[in-house]
């Protein structure tokens, strides 16, 4: 617990209330997060229902991979995307894998032009930590966290990619 200037003590579960209040008034929710991020759930299976596409997922690795991810199965956006940075020497990384199985890698040591279209999360607040050993399922996707880095694969083909700080390669048959 955090001290407060005035000596009393903050838990943590005020920011989760606070969190899970914002979740609540969102049109968007989580899905397929099977409770294995290490944090509580937030996927409200009354919105889920509602439609018959998974939401899209957001996550991050572990501090020491370094990865961000998105994952979408929805009309207009159907693909497993994965990023990172890496300061000193700087290299900048991303690479996605389709509903059809192509896998495209993108590499960059220049970080004034950002060819491989790098995102910045934002202000907001950031997406829960897919703990090693632990997966994600949207749709036809499937991410895993493995110490080596973050797998994505397009789950009928087994076609993706594994991508740490690093680097990042092709995996699949």
């Amino acid at each position: 617990m955090r001290q407060l200037r005035s000596g009393t003590s903050r838990p943590r579960l005020a920011v989760l209330v606070v969190s899970l209040v914002t979740f609540a008034t969102s049109t968007t929710a989580y899905s397929a997060l099977d409770g294995s991020l290490g944090i509580p759930r937030t996927f409200d299976s009354r919105l889920a229902a509602a439609s018959t596409q998974p939401a899209p997922v957001w996550f991050k690795s572990p501090r020491r991979v370094g990865v961000d991810c998105g994952m979408f199965d929805q009309p207009g956006s159907r693909l497993a995307k994965c990023q990172s940075r890496r300061a000193s020497p700087w290299l900048g990384q991303t690479a996605k894998v389709s509903r059809n199985g192509n896998v495209r890698i993108c590499r960059s040591r220049n970080p004034a032009n950002n060819r491989c279209g790098l995102a910045d999360l934002g202000e907001g607040p950031l997406p829960p930590t897919l703990r090693y050993g632990r997966q994600v399922t949207v749709g036809r996707f499937r991410c895993r966290s493995l110490r080596s880095g973050i797998r994505c694969i397009l789950i009928e083909s087994r076609e993706g990619f594994r991508i740490n700080k690093n680097r990042v390669v092709r995996v699949g048959t």
